[in-house]
């Protein structure tokens, strides 16, 4: 059974990642996220969205392989995420991450490399230390078009844990909800945000 699930709803193509409790991330979900991004630039789609399966995390990180040369792999295969997200992004496609539960390390990264960001208010966001990132473009470009440069610099450097709306008030986030109505909430947004995509 594939650790990354999709379905399309209403020209929505939604992406779960599948690998409870954390959803942390290998060299076989990555390469399968490539696959599904790059086939999305060929169906008629108005918005991606990308989530997590169950209530704990969004994405918590990455399983550190043991041997050299896997590790080498993981990070290949997260390069060829982040190109299929700029692809998307160049095809005029938009993308949001909807956050539940942690976002740590390479998780937060991974949402970061979305056109938005939505999070259930009880999220909590971590920027990757130096040597944990995946994602070449969200430390780059995405992180730093979210925040400002000391802003970044100090998460960065500090491992800091942030809240929902802390999250929100530094600009990492575009949009918090409410738990209790997230779900109604978050699908009335991606309604809003696909009508956006398709008339823009």
């Amino acid at each position: 059974m594939s650790s990354v699930r999709t379905r399309v709803r209403n020209d929505i193509l939604w992406i779960i990642l599948d690998n409870v409790p954390h959803n942390a991330l290998n060299t076989a979900m990555l390469l399968r996220l490539a696959e599904i991004l790059r086939s999305a630039r060929q169906q008629t789609l108005n918005l991606v969205v990308l989530t997590g399966m169950g209530e704990e995390a969004f994405c918590s990180g990455f399983d550190l392989p043991v041997d050299p040369m896997e590790l080498q792999k993981l990070h290949q295969a997260a390069r060829s995420v982040d190109e299929a997200f700029q692809q998307l992004a160049q095809q005029g496609i938009p993308s949001v991450a909807l956050i539940k539960g942690h976002a740590y390390g390479p998780g937060s990264e991974l949402a970061a490399l979305c056109d938005t960001l939505i999070a259930r208010e009880d999220v909590t966001l971590r920027l990757p230390a130096e040597n944990a990132r995946l994602f070449p473009s969200a430390t780059s470009q995405r992180f730093p078009s979210l925040l400002k440069p000391e802003v970044f610099e100090r998460l960065a450097k500090s491992g800091e844990t942030l809240s929902a709306h802390a999250a929100l008030e530094v600009g990492l986030v575009h949009q918090v909800l409410p738990a209790a109505r997230f779900l109604q909430e978050s699908e009335e947004l991606l309604v809003m945000l696909s009508i956006v995509g398709l008339t823009a």
